[in-house]
């Protein structure tokens, strides 16, 4: 078996992981999110809740943990911003309020209790703190997605 950490080790590790990644390597532009553990091999049938607990506690908390540590950079990020635009071809728009979650939850509640008469004049409530608009020749675009395809197709054939 393997070592159990406590929550608060974890946390304290993905910090400090993250803050020596910006100290060496600036804010980091994107995050990808796809490593974990994959728990007993067994049918759903056979499978002890424990074992099935144990496995959506390391992966989900483990991507939240890294999420938390570093999105938040990401988000304030003009270059990544931009290139987000002109990668996928879209207008982008950065709120004045980070936190969209927990502003669209506040928001929701509102309706609910009545501080709010529609969704529409929820909107009149969301600021935009800056626009970011697709620049990037349609070719290069297409280019770089071809070599972004090539790269994932290779990883998942080696």
């Amino acid at each position: 078996g393997g070592k159990i950490f406590s929550k608060k080790y974890v946390e304290n590790f993905i910090k400090n992981a993250a803050e020596i990644v910006r100290n060496k390597l600036g804010t980091p532009s994107l995050l990808v999110n796809c490593a974990g553990v994959a728990g007993a091999n067994a049918t759903v049938a056979n499978t002890d809740p424990n074992e099935w607990r144990r496995v959506i506690n390391i992966n989900l908390t483990g991507t939240f943990l890294c999420c938390r540590e570093l999105v938040s950079g990401m988000v304030n990020n003009n270059w990544f911003t931009q290139y987000l635009s002109d990668i996928v071809d879209v207008k982008v728009y950065r709120p004045k309020v980070h936190e969209t979650t927990a502003l669209g939850a506040a928001f929701m509640a509102g309706l609910k209790i009545g501080v709010y008469k529609s969704l529409e004049d929820i909107s009149k409530k969301w600021k935009i703190d800056k626009s970011y608009y697709p620049k990037m020749k349609s070719k290069h675009r297409k280019e770089l997605l071809k070599g972004w395809s090539q790269a994932i197709r290779k990883t998942l054939t080696h």
